[in-house]
């Protein structure tokens, strides 16, 4: 469990999933992202593939085999979001 306060973020939809998730680069690295699979429901002004938004809230363990095979350094989370916004 980790928890993020206005990290900046992109949003894109798994239409295979039927999910949101939120990417989040790791500050100070070049290759490592946090994907966070939103629990519950984005306001609809922020639900576009590619929005940038800063996101507050906590990635938990994700206790599924992601539906596609991840990149290196990439590590899939469920996101509980505590705020969001568009940047």
């Amino acid at each position: 469990m980790k928890t993020v306060t206005n990290a900046a973020g992109i949003v894109y939809y798994n239409p295979t999933t039927q999910e949101y998730r939120v990417s989040v680069p790791q500050p100070g690295t070049y290759d490592s992202v946090d994907i966070g699979v939103v629990c519950g429901t984005l306001p609809a002004t922020l639900q576009a593939n590619g929005t940038t938004v800063l996101v507050t809230g906590i990635f938990k363990e994700y206790d599924q085999v992601p539906p596609q095979p991840l990149p290196v350094g990439y590590t899939c989370y469920y996101l509980e979001v505590a705020a969001i916004s568009r940047r």
